[in-house]
């Protein structure tokens, strides 16, 4: 506890930014698993991030309900996890309509990016038939699968070492917490604790 006190104090000049003058709104999003890391339960934990020019908007890190028997399932589970908040923002963005035109009011946003490092979860988003080796997975895992048939989302392959969300699922050495908190849009100069 005296830990995360230290943190808070140490980062409380900290803020989230935005880049306004972005061509584009560019939103996107991340999505990550801890496979197995809770010790005591072995339950992975999903998390997520959400960007919005160039900041964060929306995130979280939760433990998964379920315990995954594969780091591909964890992903699975987490993908559906930030999936369902990735329509709630879509909804509310296309509410506030910064993606319709003059000539075209009606528009609707284009699938949004959603960025995962296990190319095997994203393997089973983009092939309906039925994979072998996941026939264990609970159907409701597969929600995921039918909004990327639907184009509601794309799901693409990013390195490990570029994942933003990977600081919602782990600890992480203080260089890569850095790197994936600026990439996060939270700016600031830490404090002496």
């Amino acid at each position: 506890m005296i830990h995360v006190y230290g943190y808070l104090r140490a980062t409380q000049s900290y803020e989230l930014t935005y880049d306004g003058n972005d061509d584009r709104a560019h939103f996107h999003g991340y999505t990550d698993a801890d496979y197995a890391g809770d010790v005591m339960t072995r339950r992975s934990t999903s998390g997520f991030v959400y960007m919005l020019c160039k900041g964060a908007i929306s995130w979280s890190s939760q433990r998964q309900r379920t315990v995954a028997t594969s780091s591909t399932e964890s992903e699975y589970i987490a993908s559906n996890h930030a999936g369902k908040e990735g329509v709630w923002l879509r909804s509310l963005l296309q509410s506030l309509q910064p993606f319709t035109s003059p000539s075209n009011p009606h528009r609707t946003l284009q699938a949004t990016t959603l960025l995962a490092d296990n190319q095997s979860a994203i393997n089973i988003t983009e092939n309906p038939e039925n994979h072998q080796r996941t026939k264990h997975f609970d159907v409701k895992w597969h929600w995921i699968r039918e909004q990327v048939e639907r184009q509601v989302f794309a799901i693409k392959y990013i390195p490990t070492d570029e994942m933003t969300a990977d600081i919602m699922t782990k600890a992480l050495a203080r260089a890569k917490h850095e790197t994936h908190r600026a990439a996060m849009g939270l700016t600031g100069s830490d404090v002496a604790p």
